[in-house]
């Protein structure tokens, strides 16, 4: 019966090859009109196989990552269908407990679901056992080594020796991000053949926005004002590159540290010298990369590294603290630079970029070409294979 509600949509393509249009529940925690890496990256994701003739619902929380309730139940983005629900309670700052979510998952050929120790997450994997429907998992870098503070990595590692990792082994297939969270499944028990690597994508209008404006003595930071991303680490790398009058463009929101980092910058002498520009609309972000001569990212963990992604497209020279995302993303000395977390040795790096055109050049042009694999639409096809095998082999 499922197969048949499978094949009731099929389309052609111009080459006369059959495509199924399958009916796709993708279940997160938090999505539009919260703003956030996975929240974009299921948002992207879901135009992305729309386009390619699938009928996208989005199920998710009816709250804000502060907690605060959202207006709407039900809507429609972008021909995106949007399911939320009240949670009946929260677990920390991002788990919430929404057991509605049950009586909807239902009439879909693949349940794709986001984020691991999380209730949802173990909802939407029963619903589709016991619907005899396909689930995907997407964990968004679930290891996050060094990225939580000492007691909610305890309280994590403690969840894992208990449940949290057990139902791993029982998804249909798992998405990796890179080889190393690939690792990192496969030390779970996941099965090899369970798991792809498909990496998150970036927004095409950062291929395809002409440059603007001319380069300036400037770097760049992009990303949430919050300890994990190192801010504080590049003010005092500024403060070591002798001789080196330039600024700093900080963009991004608020992550809980803004007003400390502004102190600090006037504590080392570089207030005028360093410009928070909080959150802008992506044409203005364009302009600010297109102003750079680098674009550094000095996060203490990163597991992927989107806005390193969004940098590299517009042909800037990156440099970055070596974790497991920067790692998959960079060949350290061709496509951008890779240095150990150290506030002199970052210093010398950035200082190199900076002093040298030629080589500013070559890592910007290198790193143009690599970013190009990263664009939704050739993800989105990749995911779309994975669920139509999965489809298919019912």
């Amino acid at each position: 019966m499922r197969n048949l509600k499978a094949q009731r949509n099929k389309l052609q393509n111009k080459n006369h090859k059959v495509l199924i249009s399958m009916k796709i529940a993708m279940v997160c925690p938090f999505f539009l009109p919260v703003v956030g890496g996975m929240e974009n990256h299921v948002y992207q994701l879901s135009l992305e196989l729309q386009k390619l003739g699938h009928e996208i619902t989005v199920f998710t929380s009816k709250i804000s990552h502060d907690g605060a309730q959202l207006a709407k139940s039900a809507q429609t983005i972008n021909g995106i269908a949007v399911r939320r629900f009240k949670p009946l309670f929260r677990i920390g700052k991002f788990a919430s407990f929404w057991p509605q979510v049950l009586k909807e998952l239902n009439g879909f050929d693949i349940i794709h679901v986001h984020n691991l120790r999380h209730p949802h997450t173990e909802f939407g994997l029963w619903k589709g056992k016991t619907s005899k429907t396909p689930v995907v998992l997407t964990a968004h870098s679930p290891h996050h080594e060094g990225g939580r503070g000492k007691i909610l990595e305890m309280i994590v590692k403690g969840y894992d020796a208990m449940q949290g990792i057990y139902p791993l082994p029982y998804f249909d297939k798992i998405i990796a991000l890179h080889s190393q969270e690939k690792q990192w499944f496969l030390q779970k028990g996941v099965l090899d053949e369970k798991i792809c690597i498909i990496p998150n994508g970036i927004d095409d209008e950062f291929f395809k926005a002409k440059k603007t404006g001319k380069e300036k003595d400037q770097i760049i930071f992009v990303g949430r004002i919050a300890k994990a991303k190192g801010l504080d680490l590049l003010l005092y790398t500024m403060k070591a590159i002798p001789g080196w009058m330039g600024k700093l463009a900080v963009v991004g929101p608020d992550g809980g540290e803004e007003k400390a980092m502004k102190n600090l910058a006037v504590d080392l002498g570089l207030g005028k010298r360093v410009l928070f520009f909080g959150k802008i609309p992506r044409r203005e972000l364009i302009s600010q990369l297109d102003a750079s001569k680098a674009y550094v990212m000095p996060s203490k963990y990163e597991p992927f590294g989107i806005s390193l992604l969004e940098a590299m497209s517009r042909g800037i020279a990156c440099i970055a603290i070596e974790s497991d995302g920067p790692r998959a993303i960079i060949q350290s000395g061709k496509t951008g630079i890779l240095v150990e977390n150290d506030a002199k040795l970052l210093a010398i790096e950035i200082e190199k970029v900076l002093k040298s055109e030629a080589l500013r050049k070559k890592l910007g042009k290198n790193a143009m070409q690599e970013a190009k694999k990263y664009s939704w639409k050739g993800i989105a096809k990749k995911v779309e294979q994975e669920y139509l095998k999965l489809v298919q082999n019912k």
